[in-house]
Order: C-alpha cells, then sequence, then structure tokens
C-alpha cells in the first residue's frame, strides 16, 4: 500500500476555516495562498446611537420641571418625569460599545473582506496563521 505525502502545510484550523501554505478556506470559499500579498485587519465601530437614551432623560427632565413647578396640581407628572429621568440614565449605561472586526486580504485583482467578527482575538489567529503561511511560502 502506498502512503500519500502531504505537501500541504496546515497552519490554523477551525470549523469554518483552515489556512495552509497553499489555500485558505472561509466559509466554504477559498483563496489560493499565491495570489495573497498581504493581510490586515480593520474594524468599524458598531455601538449603537445613544441618542435615543439622551432624549429620554431630557424629557424626564422637562417633565420633571414642569411638575415639580406646581407639585400640588402636577405631582404625576413630576412623577413620571422623574422615572424618564432614571430610565434614561439605565438605557445610556446599557450601550456598550460594539466593534466588527475585518480581515482584509490584498489579493492580485485588489483588496477582499474575508471574514469578519466581533471577536479581535478570532480574526488575529487567523491573521497570524496566514502571516506564517505568507511566510512560509517564500
Amino acid at each position: 500500500m502506498e502512503s500519500e505525502v502531504s505537501l500541504e502545510k496546515t497552519f490554523y484550523t477551525s470549523s469554518s476555516i483552515k489556512v495552509t501554505n497553499t489555500r485558505f478556506i472561509v466559509n466554504q470559499k477559498t483563496y489560493a495562498m499565491a495570489s495573497v500579498s498581504s493581510v490586515k485587519v480593520g474594524s468599524a465601530d458598531k455601538t449603537p446611537s445613544k441618542s435615543n437614551a439622551v432624549i429620554v432623560f431630557f424629557v424626564g427632565l422637562a417633565l420633571f420641571f414642569i411638575g415639580i413647578g406646581d407639585l400640588k396640581s402636577h405631582w404625576l407628572m413630576a412623577t413620571i418625569g422623574v422615572g424618564l429621568l432614571v430610565l434614561g440614565i439605565k438605557m445610556y449605561r446599557a450601550i456598550k460599545p460594539v466593534y466588527e472586526y475585518k480581515l482584509i486580504l490584498t489579493t492580485s485583482s485588489g483588496e477582499t473582506t474575508a471574514l469578519s467578527s466581533n471577536e479581535e482575538s478570532d480574526i488575529r489567529a487567523v491573521e497570524s496563521a496566514l502571516n506564517d503561511a505568507i511566510v512560509f511560502r517564500g
């Protein structure tokens, strides 16, 4: 029985990604490593806008001051204002930064985004493997 000699060295593998010295396979798309000249990571800020929280806060502030002006007849408006103030603050504090990281390949046909993720470490691991494959290729 003859054994096959594999000339392909694997630098990274996961469920949907494989990096070897000859190919880069991601989400069922294959890139020839011979055509990849460089790899870089880009990022985009996808953090939701905080404007709704600010609007709720200032509406609550306005209602509170209107209600406090004549508390005897507008106590409900002042109470709703306080509630909206608290809600606006909680909404504002609940918004956390969200970034999308993109793995950008420079090939003979230009730049293309090959992979994107919200986890920078995942993208950096693939970037490192691709750089190792490029260096290995020579």
